[in-house]
């Protein structure tokens, strides 16, 4: 049932989107601006407890310095705006 699997994400990942979408306050041409920012979270996500850690750290098992002024995707900056 792999294909069921992966409708059932795809509409999730729209689901995720309109409602982000709705919350911005943004209109509905900007909807697949908003799947494609799901879908960047979704995958930058981990999906293995972390304890409160750094999906990076766990990857390389190094200390991450983070950086606060890290460049945005280019979807992300239009939907911040």
């Amino acid at each position: 049932m792999p294909e069921w699997d992966s409708r059932v994400q795809e509409h999730d990942n729209l689901e995720h989107a309109r409602s982000m979408r709705i919350h911005a306050g943004l209109l509905k041409p900007f909807l697949a601006d908003a799947v494609d920012t799901v879908v960047y979270l979704i995958k930058k996500g981990s999906s293995v407890p972390l304890n409160y850690g750094i999906p990076e750290e766990a990857w390389t098992e190094k200390k991450v310095k983070l950086n606060c002024h890290a460049p945005l995707p280019k979807y992300m900056k239009m939907v911040l705006r």
